[in-house]
């Protein structure tokens, strides 16, 4: 797996490794950091079960673009662990900006350190790069 950090990518070894950060504030909501578009929401499945372990998740597609060997590419930004009535009225393709309040925080990670945290937020970003993900470390977008 690799991340971004400072323009340049770093490889890192194998194994479990936060990209993000996780964040808890007083009012536990979450409010969106960047402009851009609601790519991706992750609901339960059919067994009620998350598909991934980051549980309740909003990717966004922001407008910032990050450059990587002379060449920018769209920064997607995660918002996951929320609570499981987050992100409603909320549809792929809606324009979001920052400050809007998307969710609030919660602990609906299934496996993992997360699972036996408090409620919190887990926030990434990263690009797609030759079909793979590039994570980028908070300091480039924050």
């Amino acid at each position: 797996m690799s991340t971004l950090k400072g323009g340049k990518i770093v490889q890192h070894p194998e194994g479990r490794f936060n990209y993000g950060l996780d964040l808890i504030n007083n009012d536990g909501k979450i409010r969106n950091i960047l402009s851009g578009q609601v790519h991706k929401i992750e609901e339960r499945d059919e067994n009620g079960n998350y598909p991934t372990g980051y549980g309740k998740r909003l990717i966004i597609k922001t407008e910032k673009m990050i450059e990587v060997d002379g060449k920018q590419y769209p920064l997607f930004v995660h918002y996951a662990h929320a609570t499981g009535d987050s992100f409603s009225g909320l549809n792929v393709g809606d324009s979001l900006e920052p400050g809007q309040e998307i969710g609030k925080m919660g602990k609906t990670s299934k496996s993992g350190p997360s699972r036996t945290m408090g409620v919190h937020l887990d926030l990434n970003g990263y690009i797609m790069k030759d079909g793979k993900k590039v994570y980028v470390s908070p300091s480039e977008f924050l």
